[in-house]
């Protein structure tokens, strides 16, 4: 049997764990406090998103946003974008085969006055191409698809989907 469902949870590395709980046991102060426990948790966790942005290849203007979840990252990035580009257009193009975290988001913004199309996906899991081109035009301000597809274990080429 292979198991692709992987992408929800995914046992962690010792070395990752181990990290981990030495942060939560360090660093438990209000990154946001003038105490020394703040203020010890606040260097550390600069000093942390520094490293990873350095690993990124990102310079230090850019900003590391934490959230609790996944669906917490889609929801902000989703509404951020929309909400940040809908003066450029309303249309937003989306797999057939998102999680329900993108899927009620886009609901939402749905409501909200957006223009939400389905992108047509393949048998395994991949998106069609030509239908992604097909549907692009000037009023599209995001297009949501998956990397790794949790049903299938497809994993997209998303080089191929720059225009």
């Amino acid at each position: 049997m292979v198991y692709f469902d992987c992408c929800a949870n995914y046992p962690a590395k010792k070395e990752v764990l181990d990290e981990l709980v030495n942060a939560e046991l360090k660093y438990f102060g209000n990154y946001n406090s003038s105490h020394k426990l703040g203020l010890i948790t606040k260097d550390f966790v600069n000093e942390t998103s520094s490293k990873i942005l350095k690993i990124l290849g990102f310079s230090s203007d850019f900003e590391i946003i934490y959230t609790s979840s996944a669906t917490e990252s889609n929801n902000l990035a989703i509404k951020g974008i929309a909400n940040s580009y809908s003066g450029f257009g309303k249309k937003i193009l989306v797999s057939e085969l998102e999680h329900s975290s993108i899927n009620g988001t886009l609901g939402y913004l749905k409501d909200c006055g957006f223009t939400i199309e389905l992108i047509k996906t393949m048998n395994d899991g991949s998106i069609d191409l030509i239908d992604l081109e097909n549907k692009l035009d000037d009023s599209v301000i995001l297009v949501c698809t998956i990397f790794v597809e949790g049903e299938t274990g497809y994993i997209h080429d998303i080089k191929k989907f720059h225009r």
